[in-house]
């Protein structure tokens, strides 16, 4: 299991929308219901080999990609201040390693990661049959 793999299956392991993950590479693949599949993994957006952001894709299997979401590790978590120096929370690749740099997410911060992630999937799901209830209960 490699680094990523790893970290995803924290991420995953807190969420409520996710329930038969597939991990490939750096990406972890679910199908979300039906028609609708998501697909997360680590991204790089300013410097090679720096993973300071989680995307996360929404597939229609025939209609190809319906949106994206991209969760920055510094405006969930904020910038951490370790030995005198400002640390923005990433997974850094150096050759053949790859590890989270100078600062480890804490359960409570991977777990505030995992509901943004739930956030964002619930615009995207069916109402449960309770919640559905629920509602049509109270008009």
């Amino acid at each position: 299991m490699n680094c990523f793999e790893r970290e995803l299956r924290k991420i995953v392991g807190y969420c409520e929308y996710i329930r038969n993950p597939k991990y490939v590479g750096r990406s972890c693949i679910d199908r979300l219901d039906d028609g609708i599949v998501v697909k997360m993994e680590f991204e790089s957006t300013m410097i090679r080999d720096k993973y300071n952001a989680l995307r996360i894709t929404l597939m229609n299997r025939s209609e190809g990609k319906i949106d994206t979401q991209l969760i920055r590790f510094n405006e969930l978590w904020g910038v951490k201040h370790i030995s005198g120096n400002d640390i923005e929370p990433h997974i850094w690749k150096y050759n053949e390693d790859v590890n989270w740099y100078c600062y480890i997410p804490t359960s409570t911060e991977m777990s505030e990661l995992s509901q943004s992630v739930d956030e964002y999937l619930s615009c995207f799901t069916e109402p449960e049959m309770e919640e559905t209830e629920e509602i049509g209960m109270s008009m």
